[in-house]
């Protein structure tokens, strides 16, 4: 249960950084991933893992939440983050 209301969470995040097309690197990987053949939820799940897995690091590491390594790790899907 806990589990999907975070898949949910997750996913909630993308569509409001696509509704609000911010920060850029959300709508553009959207977009290359549509391009790519993915269909829109496809895509939108993997956004979401990448958040889940970024949010977890910041938790992990006691971090800020970092844009630039958000949008590094954005930039590597359809292959899932690897650490840098």
């Amino acid at each position: 249960m806990a589990q999907k209301h975070l898949q949910q969470l997750f996913q909630n995040i993308v569509d409001d950084q696509l509704s609000a097309g911010k920060p850029a690197c959300v709508p553009a990987t959207f977009d290359r991933l549509l391009g790519e053949g993915y269909s829109e939820q496809e895509a939108k799940t993997m956004m979401a893992g990448v958040i889940a897995y970024h949010m977890s690091n910041v938790i992990d590491h006691d971090q800020p939440f970092n844009n630039g390594e958000y949008q590094r790790l954005l930039e590597q899907l359809p292959k899932f983050p690897t650490p840098q």
